[in-house]
């Protein structure tokens, strides 16, 4: 009777393992397998193909021509009267270009008010132009395919902070944020990626 008892107990026990491997591990791995097969490789959670925008914003000082004033600190442009001190530019750059062809830039100026206690804009400058699509994915491309976007975690928020790279895609907007300078090796690139689309784009400055 125990030799039965445990000839049918070890069968039991197979018939248990191999009903959940064929009702329960395998179908599971096939949904992840499916699931993995639907995102691109190389950007980890998100699609390149999702991506909708790309912008830049940013006031590091080093991302400006040599031969521009704001290559200067604020205080190598306006002196230290104000009361207020910088490394970096008093200029602020934004750069965006869109999944349609469409490309925007603009230049700020800002300048502390004593009075106000703020910073206040004391020039203006805007620009448009048109990408074609294989330049827009070049650039998706350049910025969800790295290291620092496919590791970032949505909701960071960086205190000192000169550059943005704000990517949408899905409805939703991942923020890239970084207090550069020149050892920040892995932001550097992405925002040479925007530099390098800047130089190739015949800019028209707005009304």
């Amino acid at each position: 009777m125990i030799i039965i008892s445990s000839s049918t107990a070890l069968a039991a026990i197979l018939v248990l393992c191999l009903g959940y491997f064929f009702l329960i591990q395998q179908p599971a791995q096939a949904v992840r397998n499916r699931q993995m097969s639907q995102l691109d490789p190389t950007t980890g959670d998100i699609k390149e193909a999702d991506v909708s925008s790309l912008t830049l914003e940013t006031i590091y000082r080093e991302y400006f021509e040599e031969s521009s004033k704001c290559r200067k600190t604020y205080n190598e442009l306006f002196g230290t009267s104000d009361g207020f001190y910088s490394e970096n530019s008093p200029c602020r750059t934004t750069m965006s270009f869109q999944r349609n062809g469409q490309a925007s830039k603009s230049l700020e100026v800002q300048r502390y008010d004593k009075a106000a206690k703020e910073m206040r804009a004391v020039e203006k400058q805007s620009w448009k132009s048109r990408i074609t699509e294989d330049q827009f994915k070049a650039l998706a491309h350049s910025i969800v395919s790295s290291e620092i976007f496919q590791g970032w975690k949505d909701g960071i928020q960086i205190h000192s902070s000169n550059s943005t790279i704000s990517v949408n895609h899905a409805q939703r907007t991942r923020r890239l944020m970084s207090n550069v300078d020149k050892s920040t090796v892995a932001f550097l690139p992405l925002m040479d990626a925007f530099k390098t689309l800047d130089s190739q784009l015949n800019w028209e400055k707005s009304q």
